[in-house]
């Protein structure tokens, strides 16, 4: 893996960061797969934002599972377009790794990169389960495309399609799901 790319996973899915959750989840887990290989829009899908679907509105398993498929859209579309607000909005500020990757991927932005070819997508989903506090960990593989980013001025990095094992807790605020930490996986 690139050294860049190692960076936006790294920061991004905060695979270097522990301790951002907002409290701990039930160490039960319900193992399923996730169908969000099938059901993803293709890389092209994302001119616009994508928007949340309605199973993700529900405080279930099936509901955060959903929600994990949508972050992993609109980290596609923030990579794709260096448009960081609708990521935002789905990150809750404790989430040091979500804001990790926002603040680069902002970095980006201002020095002019671009980013193609980004996908990503979560793949093998278990679960937690979801606590008295509404607070649920999502395991499963974030599949990650071949990119390529452009640095004006700068050489242009290519980075290999992958996938890195990460987890996921989210927390049911205000009638929905919030990211509050994101790592890789040891």
């Amino acid at each position: 893996m690139g050294k860049l790319r190692h960076t936006l996973v790294a920061t991004l899915l905060a695979a270097a960061l522990a301790g951002c959750g907002s409290g701990t989840a039930s160490p039960s887990v319900e193992h399923t797969r996730s169908a969000s290989v099938a059901s993803s829009p293709t890389p092209s899908s994302f001119a616009i934002a994508p928007r949340q679907p309605r199973a993700a509105k529900y405080r279930t398993i099936a509901g955060a599972k959903a929600f994990v498929d949508f972050y992993m859209d609109l980290i596609t579309y923030a990579e794709s377009t260096l448009d960081t607000a609708p990521i935002e909005a789905a990150s809750l500020p404790a989430c040091r790794g979500c804001w990790g990757g926002i603040n680069e991927l902002k970095k980006f932005q201002r020095q002019g990169d671009r980013i193609t070819g980004a996908h990503l997508n979560a793949d093998a989903m278990s679960t937690s389960t979801i606590d008295k506090n509404g607070v649920i960990s999502i395991f499963f593989e974030a599949v990650n495309s071949k990119e390529t980013v452009s640095r004006p001025g700068r050489k242009t990095l290519i980075h290999p399609a992958g996938r890195n094992p990460m987890v996921m807790t989210i927390a049911w605020q205000d009638a929905g799901w919030k990211a509050t930490q994101y790592e890789a996986r040891q």
